[in-house]
């Protein structure tokens, strides 16, 4: 009787053991199936409660702001001169001016490919080469129209910044920026450039100025290009080097 009983309890025994496994396989693969409805253990909760003091993580999620670019380049016919120092020896400033252009759509579209990018040259008068798109859309475009650049007659620097506050005006986004580049001094209707900064100053628009010459000797107005950078925000840079003009136009993203 003694070893019948003790036959009978290590059987309920092994079969206890084998349902406590079967348990713990069948739980797990339903948590696996259906995590929703399992989330968090007896342990966790109990912690939760524990400490009053402690909170969910919050995710943090990057605000993407659409920023607004217009560049206004000068195309003068003093742009086709070959730089002495710092570009090479046989190249222009257009030239310089374009290959720095195509290295900022480049950086502009890595940091975020929402911005809207346009392009104004001036010489005599302005011209739109390209309207603000984005630049993730139309960069091969935007590479074209820099590569449209070249050097002819004066610098009316008040054309090319009217007809790019007229592109930025009808830009909803509040980031709204204009770079100027111009290697001479405003010869054409300098007159009208006063009433263009205090323009752009009332439509929150920041101009950001580079005058691209030899260290020591340029022409263009530095004065001017300081005024203008101040009086809305942005900021001015001299570039007498092809990597000081990279640098300056990368600081104006």
């Amino acid at each position: 009787c003694i070893r019948d009983s003790y036959k009978r309890s290590s059987c309920n025994l092994e079969l206890v053991a084998v349902s406590v496994r079967c348990f713990d396989f069948f739980s797990n693969k339903i948590c696996k199936l259906f995590p929703k409805f399992f989330q968090g253990s007896k342990k966790s909760r109990s912690t939760v409660h524990a400490n009053p003091h402690h909170r969910k993580k919050k995710r943090k999620i990057r605000s993407s702001r659409v920023y607004a670019y217009m560049l206004v380049v000068d195309e003068s016919s003093s742009t086709g001169r070959y730089m002495r120092r710092g570009f090479g020896p046989t190249t222009t400033r257009i030239a310089a001016i374009q290959k720095a252009g195509h290295d900022y759509v480049r950086q502009l579209g890595r940091t975020n490919r929402n911005q809207l990018v346009g392009l104004v040259g001036f010489s005599d008068n302005a011209t739109l080469y390209h309207p603000p798109a984005i630049v993730g859309k139309t960069a091969r475009r935007l590479h074209c129209a820099l590569d449209r650049l070249h050097p002819q007659n004066m610098t009316n620097l008040s054309a090319g910044i009217e007809l790019a506050l007229q592109q930025l005006r009808n830009i909803s986004t509040r980031y709204r920026n204009m770079v100027v580049i111009t290697d001479g001094a405003a010869n054409v209707q300098h007159s009208r450039l006063p009433s263009l900064i205090q323009q752009a100053k009332s439509l929150g628009v920041r101009v950001f100025t580079i005058g691209v010459g030899n260290n020591g000797d340029y022409d263009y107005d530095r004065d001017l290009l300081q005024t203008m950078a101040n009086a809305t925000g942005g900021r001015f840079n001299s570039a007498h080097s092809f990597a000081t003009l990279q640098r300056a136009l990368r600081k104006a993203c």
